[in-house]
């Protein structure tokens, strides 16, 4: 029966879709991608991945959990209208999130945003990417952000330097107070 195996067939393929997410999560958990909502008590993971709505654009996708065994349906956390996105990394401060992407253009490069939930609305900081453009090589050159928080209470943004081979290349660190 043809409606039996399309059946079959479409039942087979959310399988494989929903395995291929719970790998995709455990791993991200693994690598640290994931924030503590202390209103909630909630945890976002977060990634980057093609979104269907925006013709296959990336954008940065996350879900919720309390117990890292049970799941929220994968949500949109950013995106940006003239451009895909993709390598996000977050850190919260006193109840404000700040998100770094990197964007394909407008500007090609890193950016930072900041948002009183944690899952959004998120606004540019434009002095962020002011003091990109000035970086050596252009604020194209970098991609791949991570922070944390030093001892000292200041903040140590790394990014992945890949605009130049050989000496030079690799992650670089900015340090902030604020």
């Amino acid at each position: 029966d043809s409606e039996l195996s399309e059946d079959l067939q479409e039942m087979d393929r959310r399988q494989v879709e929903a395995t291929a997410i719970a790998q995709r999560i455990h791993a991200l958990m693994e690598s640290g991608y994931h924030v503590l909502d202390k209103k909630t008590g909630e945890y976002i993971i977060h990634w980057s991945s093609p979104n269907k709505a925006k013709n296959m654009e990336m954008s940065i996708y996350y879900v919720k959990t309390q117990d890292f065994e049970h799941f929220t349906e994968p949500a949109v956390l950013y995106e940006k209208e003239d451009s895909g996105i993709i390598d996000s990394c977050m850190v919260e401060e006193d109840g404000v999130f700040y998100l770094w992407v990197k964007s394909d253009k407008n500007p090609c490069g890193v950016i930072m945003l900041k948002s009183d939930c944690i899952t959004g609305p998120f606004e540019r900081m434009p002095e962020f990417d002011e003091e990109m453009t000035g970086l050596e090589g252009g604020s194209g050159a970098y991609e791949a952000p991570t922070a944390c928080r030093l001892k000292d209470g200041s903040y140590c943004l790394m990014l992945d330097y890949f605009g130049v081979r050989g000496k030079g290349q690799g992650y670089v660190p900015f340090l902030a107070k604020d």
